[in-house]
């Protein structure tokens, strides 16, 4: 569970909630890439690259957002990644 689901409430019927707006954060997106690359010349006309990639170089994962839907079994849970 990203959140408590017992600190929120449907609202009546007919009414507003009390709730502010976008009171709820998800987890955050944290992602470094990184690439190095290097050219080397062959001759006048003919270059050589050498390259290398990393792509999520700290290996975290990134989650989704949470379920919204307030009265739902699933209210508050992240079930995905991105």
């Amino acid at each position: 569970l990203w959140l408590n689901p017992a600190a929120f409430a449907v609202a009546p019927r007919g009414r507003y909630g009390t709730s502010g707006r976008n009171p709820l954060h998800g987890p955050g997106f944290f992602q470094i890439d990184s690439s190095l690359m290097k050219d080397f010349r062959v001759t006048e006309r003919f270059n050589l690259q050498f390259r290398t990639e990393v792509f999520n170089l700290l290996n975290r994962p990134n989650f989704a957002q949470p379920n919204t839907v307030v009265g739902t079994p699933n209210f508050g849970r992240i079930f995905n990644t991105l």
